[in-house]
């Protein structure tokens, strides 16, 4: 059976490196260290070594999503491809399985609660976008359909030609200096761009440029 040669700390407080017969092995928490009763000079069966790194791993994994959550909310998708990203080559599809499950188990991977809080970022202010560009980056992520339709519809509907009126608005500002018809295509084109939809877009400069 292979022996603990040697347990030394990381530079990460409260996680250690474990050495295998003179070799680096797997890194584990204390916690972990402590629960597990590891010390030098142990021998630790090969499948033990296995459950414990896997742990350990596991661990790791989801303490670097919880780093990755701070900063903003993330679909499912994104949290897969990240830790995928970070941990390629060193865990088995069953790890990676093990993290997601845990995740979801305490509430920290809800697909329809992110679309709702991208939408709502997405629809509002100066850089607001249309229903076609969000729904096109709510797929982008993964989302499920049904769970993009439910968020876009909603409670009510959103008045998707106000925004397009207010950014028309303010964009008029820029080209104050262009003849008409170079108004409309420039204002045209930038909607489009936000994704909004092409009649609504349409009416919306015509209306803009006829108070004008």
């Amino acid at each position: 059976m292979p022996l603990i040669t040697a347990i030394k700390p990381q530079k990460r407080e409260g996680f250690f490196n474990i050495f295998l017969d003179g070799s680096f092995s797997f890194s584990i928490s204390a916690l972990g260290l402590s629960s597990q009763q590891m010390k030098v000079g142990q021998e630790i069966a090969a499948d033990q070594v296995v459950t414990i790194s896997d742990e350990a791993l596991v661990s790791k994994m989801f303490e670097r999503t919880l780093f990755y959550l701070s900063r903003r909310p993330h679909s499912k998708f994104e949290i897969e491809t990240y830790l995928k990203k970070k941990f390629s080559g060193r865990a088995k599809d069953s790890v990676f399985k093990r993290v997601i499950l845990k995740l979801e188990d305490y509430h920290l991977i809800d697909d329809e609660e992110f679309a709702g809080w991208l939408f709502e970022g997405r629809r509002r202010g100066p850089r607001a976008k249309g229903e076609h560009f969000i729904r096109a980056e709510l797929y982008k992520k993964k989302i499920p359909k049904e769970i993009i339709d439910k968020v876009l519809k909603g409670e009510g509907s959103t008045d998707w030609r106000s925004i397009a009126d207010d950014l028309a608005r303010a964009k008029l500002s820029h080209y104050k200096n262009l003849g008409f018809q170079d108004k409309r295509k420039k204002i045209i084109s930038f909607l489009l761009r936000r994704g909004f939809d092409w009649e609504l877009v349409s009416s919306v400069v015509d209306g803009t440029l006829k108070d004008r």
